[in-house]
């Protein structure tokens, strides 16, 4: 990297440490300064872990004055810096609770996610307040990276929930804490703010707040979204059907089935969509009857919560789903049926290949790619000499996930073919069905004409040379 090799003078004198005095000052300083000004990440942690070998009073000494700085970028770059240095940093930052501005209070709350400083979670708890939605949200999402939230008697007998996938997907796992490091005031602090969090007017606040008590107290969390159930007023039970999805726990899948119900449309569409975040074979029932309702934007969302589940369960409803009469649910369930590894799956959508609709032929092979179980190759073959173009592309595509001499040979055929984006997937599904034996057509297609080609052949000969194939550079 250019940048590093640019600091290499400095980061050889900081390896060293000079003993006292003002070298050792300006040495602190230059990295102080290179840390927060550098775009490059590797760059940024190796002056981290240098900054970390030398007294957090001298390093403070460089950054604490940031922290006053008019301009608010400046005072967020200092306590990202300084909350990074270890619990003593996090401690010269816990002052700037009160900065007017939201993003520096947003990078307070960031640094405490990571922090386990006495303290931060009372602070988080505090931020779950802000004026701010911003801040709020970060302080939520900060909370769902820490591991010290959740009650202690969740490790004693009651059974912890399973947090599904959807919950998981945005945010990290929280980080374990060691036995005996708790913060049992500020956690419970915490976990009332989250609880309190649920009925935030901001839409990105509940979620977060909601994946936050996925892992922190779910019972609880569960407990007070079937209370918001029952509320007269639409918004309350929207967000609580919401929410529920969101905690990722089977104990909710009967109220959400109930929910399916509601009078209020808005509801009942929300519930829907609840059903497939969970992704839980018990959510399958109700989806699939949900398939028959009378709104085709609530068939939709069923189809593709199905399919979320990735069971072979949900198959037989999503079979039936394809003669539906709304265009828009029978590609939501075509996509539904491609996220879904299975045999039957499969065979659903290979029976589209031979249809009349090009746009559905299209959407099926590209599903068939997507679910990686290809197994009527004949007819996937054959729309190689279709006179759609996008058909033979999504073709070259899908048989590259195949295999076999016959498809080797087409594919080779597909990269002479009249059209770019059919040569460029070619020469993709060619190097994982050829290997080495396909260089020589990768060598030519680098000369193609069309630079989509081209640029294809490329990363096809640069897998080659990862893989070890190829020797030298590409």
């Amino acid at each position: 990297m250019i940048d590093q090799l640019l600091h290499t003078d400095l980061i050889e004198r900081a390896t060293l440490r000079p003993a006292a005095g003002a070298e050792r000052r300006g040495i602190v300083a230059e990295l102080a300064a290179l840390y927060l000004s550098t775009p490059y990440e590797a760059l940024r942690e190796e002056c981290r872990e240098l900054l970390l070998r030398y007294d957090l009073q001298e390093v403070g000494d460089e950054l604490v004055p940031l922290l006053v700085e008019p301009q608010a970028h400046l005072r967020v770059l200092a306590i990202l810096a300084l909350g990074s240095l270890g619990e003593a940093g996090a401690g010269l930052v816990m002052g700037m609770l009160q900065d007017a501005d939201a993003e520096v209070r947003a990078a307070l709350a960031m640094v405490f996610g990571e922090s386990r400083a006495r303290g931060t979670l009372a602070t988080l708890a505090v931020l779950l307040g802000d004026r701010s939605s911003r801040v709020r949200r970060a302080a939520a999402e900060a909370l769902a990276q820490r591991g010290d939230l959740r009650p202690p008697q969740l490790g004693r007998g009651r059974r912890p929930s399973a947090v599904s996938g959807a919950a998981q997907e945005e945010g990290s796992r929280p980080v374990p804490l060691e036995a005996g490091c708790r913060d049992e005031a500020g956690a419970a602090a915490a976990c009332a703010a989250l609880l309190a969090a649920l009925a935030d007017d901001a839409l990105a606040v509940r979620h977060a707040a909601a994946r936050a008590l996925a892992h922190a107290d779910p019972a609880a969390a569960l407990q007070r979204l079937l209370e918001k159930l029952q509320s007269p007023e639409v918004f309350q039970r929207y967000c609580a059907v919401e929410q529920l999805g969101l905690l990722g726990q089977e104990e909710a899948v009967p109220a959400l089935t109930a929910a399916l119900e509601d009078a209020a449309a808005p509801v009942r569409k929300r519930a829907t969509f609840a059903l497939g975040l969970l992704a839980l074979p018990s959510c399958i029932p109700p989806l699939s009857r949900m398939l028959r309702n009378a709104e085709p934007e609530l068939r939709g969302r069923a189809a593709v919560g199905l399919g979320n589940s990735g069971h072979a369960l949900a198959v037989p409803a999503l079979r039936a789903a394809l003669h539906d009469r709304a265009r828009s649910v029978r590609l939501k369930v075509i996509e539904a049926l491609g996220n879904i590894a299975d045999p039957a799956a499969s065979a659903c959508l290979e029976e589209l290949l031979g249809g009349e609709d090009a746009e559905l032929r299209e959407r099926a092979v590209l599903a068939l790619g997507e679910s990686g179980m290809v197994l009527a190759r004949p007819q996937v073959a054959r729309l190689l000499s279709s006179p759609d173009a996008r058909l033979r592309a999504r073709a070259a595509e899908v048989l590259g996930f195949c295999g076999g001499k016959e498809e080797r040979r087409l594919l080779e055929e597909a990269c002479a073919d009249a059209d770019g984006a059919v040569r460029r997937n070619a020469a993709l599904s060619l190097v994982r069905v050829a290997g080495g034996a396909s260089l020589p057509t990768l060598l030519r297609l680098l000369n193609d004409a069309d630079e989509r080609v081209r640029q294809g052949a490329f990363t096809a000969l640069h897998a080659l040379h990862r893989g070890g194939v190829l020797g030298g550079s590409v």
